[in-house]
């Protein structure tokens, strides 16, 4: 008798312990997907809302205002810092893996990188305190065969602290003196409107 309970027994445990490792990764996930934004200007994935009643516009970073700096690792593990660009024009994309806009808008941005990468450096900063690991994040980068830099933003500093990104996708346009010089775009973008945007930044 004990010996024909012993199998169910193993199978009901090693269930259990499936069971419970789903339910610990799910429940692990950093994916933080708030409320919409009440922001016509706005058409992304909310991660985070505008401090009061203020919209995302009214809370960005300017036109004409200096590009804050900042220094973070890339995906690789090497140091970035935005400072070490000026000089070059800049598209500054804020961005995640689990972001359906984001997904359609990679595409366009690495087409338009083979082609005007050595006039616009594009750099990608990855909500990484949304994701469920950095992993992810390689593994997205890997399907798209993204080679413009991955920059790691853990703790969200940069993406809603600095630069007020709380939706995703968000591209600032930084010119050659490092400063924001046309308005934020909120939303994904395709190729005709990066290079768009590329002319009309000094």
């Amino acid at each position: 008798m004990l010996k024909r309970l012993i199998g169910p027994v193993i199978l009901l445990t090693m269930f259990g312990i499936v069971v419970f490792n789903f339910t610990q990764e799910n429940s692990n996930t950093n994916e933080q997907i708030p409320t919409e934004i009440e922001d016509e200007n706005f058409n992304g994935v909310a991660i985070a809302k505008p401090e009061g009643n203020s919209s995302t516009a009214s809370q960005a970073v300017e036109v004409g205002e200096q590009a804050p700096d900042f220094s973070l690792k890339r995906l690789n593990g090497e140091e970035f810092s935005l400072s070490e660009l000026k000089g070059k024009k800049i598209f500054l994309n804020f961005w995640a893996t689990w972001c359906d806009p984001c997904r359609k808008e990679m595409p366009e941005m690495q087409t338009f990188h083979e082609q005007y990468g050595d006039e616009v450096a594009i750099i990608a900063v990855n909500a990484t305190g949304t994701e469920r690991s950095v992993e992810s994040v390689q593994k997205f980068v890997n399907e798209f065969g993204l080679t413009f830099p991955i920059i790691i933003d853990k703790d969200l500093s940069v993406t809603l602290d600095q630069y007020k990104a709380f939706g995703l996708p968000t591209t600032y346009f930084i010119n050659r003196d490092g400063h924001v010089q046309l308005p934020y775009q909120g939303g994904e973008m395709d190729f005709e409107m990066l290079k768009e945007k590329m002319e009309q930044l000094e």
